[in-house]
């Protein structure tokens, strides 16, 4: 299932499992298919470019950012 697939989905379920665990859900989802993609192209990127990256997608979504532990797990 692709990214965007992903997030529709979970764009349905947005009121019923709540904004924190959608932010985080959303952020998880966005995280692992930016580190696969950066993977897949060779790409070395900081840290704080991937969280700047996330953080800028979340709020196009109209939700809060992430702190910079979240996306610690993921890289």
């Amino acid at each position: 299932m692709q990214r965007d697939e992903k997030l529709n989905y979970l764009m349905l379920l947005r009121k019923d499992i709540g904004e924190e665990q959608f932010k985080f859900a959303a952020a998880a989802i966005l995280a692992k298919a930016y580190s696969e993609l950066l993977q897949w192209r060779s790409i070395k990127r900081s840290r704080m470019n991937v969280l700047d990256r996330i953080n800028l997608m979340l709020r196009s979504m109209g939700c809060d950012e992430v702190s910079y532990g979240f996306i610690r797990q993921f890289l």
